[in-house]
């Protein structure tokens, strides 16, 4: 069972608001003080203990006299908790399922108080397992926050692959990498179950990597990552969030530079998460049109990565075509051959099938740009994952050898009744058999099934421009072209 470790403020509810309450009533009360605090200094708060709070709120004064002002404005912050705060009823919602397949727990920098009136809005504490905070208005803990994460670890044996902090600021990322678990970042505008099974998920692609770090900067977030199986590449960046403000872009990839060139590498390249098994590459034209699926990144992305010194390495291509009346004529003509035996199956039945496909993809893709073997439960949880979610019915097409039965091609497709057309998503054709019969034979069942879904258009999905393809069948027939690039920086 996994275990989610939960920050407070910022993360659960939002508390900024109290502070600005409390230093005006700080101020009412103590006229003579001439420092006001400003939005930067009240930023920082999450995360930081209240000894480090201190003289940031009060400089002038000696930090004996700083602490216990911060004290008292911390007794103003829960007044206006308790009077004023709301907490979002999707936050109580999302809490109480969680805990129906999740260990709960809370670690925060905050004072007990906040937590108890947290409580006593919203009745959850039978929820949570345990919790740590910093200490009370009238205490102080000595220990830090991934000191904290790491207790409740050890207090429970919990299995560190298997436990999430969940916070919203740069340092809650920097105490979960300290106390060695996973991070998550969630604060009160995220949808925090999402937020935590797309981690999750994520996760299980960084731990296949040889060595990963993630960065996180107000909003902007990437990760790090070393595969020392790609053939080409070994440095890589991806599970890419940029930010509207570019200097938090400038910073996050400013540390991973840095991170980058002190493990040895002279180049980065990126997004790429882990490989080209997985989610890879930005849009880089018509990014109004949405394709199923798709890729995330607007024009803005690309300028981002322009400005820091990034450039297009490799470039794909998704096709949408007419119904190619010469490619489907030649396909036409297309025969198995001989030795050979074919399958077609629509629908669920097609995910019984995956063991082979993997297989097969092995084979046919290994040669393929920033490739790289994956274990079979990854390949079937997340690579077939985002089948299994598609609101359609799964085509598969299947070549085997008659007398080995083994899995020499497929093809997999879909009708999108979203955008009338029917789609050819992926398409594996072992080496040796790449200049046969067999291609033309993957061809022909594609125009077969648009034809029966009376699809007027075919989509060609992630072509790689470096690499010789069908493409030049449908030229002339195009109705438009999305493309994509992966792009590379020297260090």
């Amino acid at each position: 069972m996994k275990n989610l470790i939960f920050d407070l403020d910022g993360t659960l509810w939002d508390t900024l608001p109290s502070y600005y309450y409390a230093f005006e009533k700080f101020y009412e009360v103590h006229p003579e003080k001439d420092y006001r605090v400003n939005s930067s200094i009240i930023n920082n708060f999450r995360a930081i203990t209240i000894d480090e709070i201190a003289p940031m709120l009060f400089p002038l004064d000696s930090y004996d006299v700083a602490f216990k002002n911060t004290l008292e404005c911390l007794e103003y912050t829960c007044e206006y908790l308790r009077k004023k705060e709301i907490v979002n009823e999707s936050v109580i919602n999302t809490i109480k399922e969680l805990s129906n397949s999740y260990n709960l727990y809370i670690v925060s920098n905050c004072p007990l108080e906040y937590i108890d009136i947290f409580f006593e809005k919203t009745n959850l504490k039978n929820y949570f397992k345990d919790v740590i905070a910093l200490g009370g208005i009238s205490q102080t803990l000595g220990f830090d926050k991934a000191n904290n994460i790491s207790t409740i670890v050890s207090k429970y044996s919990l299995d560190k692959s298997n436990t999430f902090f969940i916070g919203d600021s740069k340092h809650d990322l920097q105490a979960s990498q300290n106390a060695g678990v996973n991070f998550v970042f969630a604060n009160t505008k995220t949808d925090i179950k999402k937020a935590i099974e797309e981690k999750i998920k994520n996760q299980q692609i960084l731990d296949l990597c040889d060595f990963y770090k993630e960065y996180l900067y107000e909003d902007a977030s990437v990760a790090l990552m070393v595969n020392n199986n790609q053939k080409e590449y070994k440095c890589l960046f991806g599970f890419l969030n940029l930010s509207e403000t570019l200097e938090n872009n400038i910073e996050v990839f400013k540390q991973l530079e840095c991170d980058a060139t002190n493990l040895g590498f002279k180049n980065v390249v990126g997004p790429v998460n882990y490989s080209s098994w997985f989610d890879y590459r930005l849009p880089i034209d018509n990014f109004d049109k949405t394709l199923i699926p798709d890729i995330k990144g607007n024009k803005k992305d690309i300028d981002t990565l322009k400005f820091l010194g990034y450039k297009p390495l490799y470039t794909y291509a998704s096709t949408m075509s007419k119904i190619n009346t010469r490619l489907e004529a030649l396909s036409k003509k297309a025969k198995l051959p001989t030795n050979t035996k074919d399958t077609f199956i629509c629908g669920k039945e097609v995910f019984d099938y995956a063991p082979l496909i993997f297989d097969a993809s092995k084979e046919a893709f290994k040669e393929g740009y920033l490739y790289s073997d994956v274990p079979y439960y990854a390949f079937n949880d997340i690579y077939m994952g985002w089948l299994k979610k598609l609101p359609f019915d799964i085509d598969l097409y299947m070549i085997n050898d008659s007398i080995t039965n083994k899995l020499i091609a497929y093809g997999i497709c879909y009708f999108d009744k979203l955008n009338n057309t029917y789609v050819c998503k992926t398409a594996a054709v072992l080496s040796k058999h790449q200049k046969t019969q067999v291609v033309m034979c993957l061809v022909k069942v594609v125009f077969e099934r648009a034809r029966y879904y009376n699809a007027p258009s075919i989509l060609y999905h992630f072509q790689n421009e470096q690499k010789n393809t069908l493409s030049a069948f449908w030229r002339g027939y195009e109705i438009y072209k999305k493309r994509y690039a992966l792009f590379k920086k020297e260090l």
